[in-house]
């Protein structure tokens, strides 16, 4: 499952920039393929950073993950058109999205999810490795 849609670029670019760099048929419609291929990447980068803490890909998408999908892609179709300027809006909201990323790689931003081999974010580990209320004849004797 991706983590966004053509729908969730379409919220960040108007049509007409959309059109402008995923047709490559020129037939004035943006080719499905590229966008999904766009999406593909982006995911694959989101799943790079998020594999040290998650498993990967996610199963359940945190609306923040959405968006930074969408806005990785739209980077990503950037890349492909070299004679299309990026806006430096865009290379600023990539540099945050991975700024966000490496938060996430790093323990320091959360997504709330259930951790890769363990509970939830909010689990605690402790050093106890015996359960001490089981009774055995052992820590029964003397009483």
């Amino acid at each position: 499952m991706a983590y966004s849609v053509a729908a969730d670029i379409a919220k960040y670019l108007d049509s007409a920039a959309v059109i402008a760099l995923a047709d490559d048929d020129a037939d004035g419609v943006a080719d499905t393929t590229v966008l999904t291929e766009a999406i593909a990447a982006a995911d694959a980068e989101i799943d790079g950073y998020l594999g040290s803490h998650y498993s990967t890909p996610l199963s359940s998408v945190p609306v923040i993950i959405r968006r930074m999908s969408a806005k990785l892609a739209i980077y990503n179709l950037y890349l492909r058109r070299p004679e299309a300027e990026m806006p430096g809006k865009w290379e600023a909201e990539v540099k945050d999205v991975r700024r966000m990323l490496d938060l996430i790689a790093r323990g320091t931003m959360q997504l709330g999810l259930a951790a890769s081999g363990g509970e939830t974010g909010d689990a605690v580990e402790t050093a106890r490795t015996v359960d001490e209320a089981t009774l055995t004849i052992e820590n029964l004797t003397g009483f």
